[in-house]
């Protein structure tokens, strides 16, 4: 991981959000960082999502892993129709 100062990824963090303006965007930022604002302290997500979905999660990885998985242009030419 890139080491990048604390204060530099707040000013980028703040820089992108101003230039945001779809709001579904937004809202999705919003429900990531408005739990953290209330309590100040910082929940790890996998701590509070399900274990099925951690389960299916961690499969997702696995298949990665060993290679079972597709790239976008393979998708995007399967399901052109349905676009």
């Amino acid at each position: 991981m890139i080491h990048i100062q604390h204060q530099t990824i707040k000013a980028d963090i703040n820089n992108i959000i101003n230039s945001i303006n779809d709001k579904k965007i937004l809202t999705a930022i919003y429900t990531v960082l408005y739990p953290y604002n209330q309590t100040k302290e910082y929940t790890d997500f996998w701590n509070e999502i399900p274990q099925k979905l951690k389960n299916e999660i961690k499969e997702a990885r696995q298949e990665i892993k060993d290679g079972k998985i597709k790239n976008h242009s393979e998708v995007i030419s399967k399901y052109k129709a349905w676009l």
